[in-house]
């Protein structure tokens, strides 16, 4: 248990709530996302909870370009931190944004994240599924968001023809 402060303009409150590890499985673990298990309910407990922290934690990058994105501005709709499984005994990958309606993913790369060879496996398993994936630096998002979402429309519109 943690105790997580809330603030209010009029008040204070704390709030405990119940926190679980990350990666609880010794098989899913940062230092070794290649290995794959069975998915159980744990796990679903578990990402749901990685989910809902990484929707409402997000990179000053990710909250840019979902600023750009959201509410159907480009004309279909895009969730973000969506787990992305291809089969039910997967454990999946969590995409940054996707469109389902395009089957399009919008992965942004950070200082943190992955080396590139586990990018790359991300880029297949994702592609094994059908799904178009295009991967922005945290910098071109920061530096230049209007040539970013300009080349996302390009691919929509361009997904729409096909």
């Amino acid at each position: 248990m943690f105790k997580v402060m809330h603030s209010s303009l009029k008040n204070l409150a704390f709030i405990s709530i119940k926190t679980q590890p990350p990666f609880p499985h010794p098989t899913f673990s940062p230092n070794n996302l290649s290995m794959r298990k069975a998915a159980t309910k744990a796990d679903s407990e578990t990402t749901d909870a990685r989910k809902r922290n990484m929707r409402h934690l997000p990179t000053r990058a990710e909250h840019k370009l979902w600023t750009l994105i959201k509410d159907k501005a480009l004309g279909v709709k895009f969730l973000r931190q969506e787990r992305i499984k291809l089969n039910r005994n997967d454990m999946g990958y969590f995409a940054d944004y996707v469109c389902y309606e395009r089957d399009l993913i919008i992965e942004i790369d950070t200082s943190l994240t992955l080396e590139r060879a586990q990018n790359a496996e991300r880029n297949e398993y994702f592609a094994s599924g059908g799904f178009v994936v295009i991967r922005f630096r945290d910098k071109d998002i920061s530096g230049n968001p209007n040539a970013c979402l300009t080349i996302i429309q390009n691919i929509v519109n361009r997904v729409e023809a096909s």
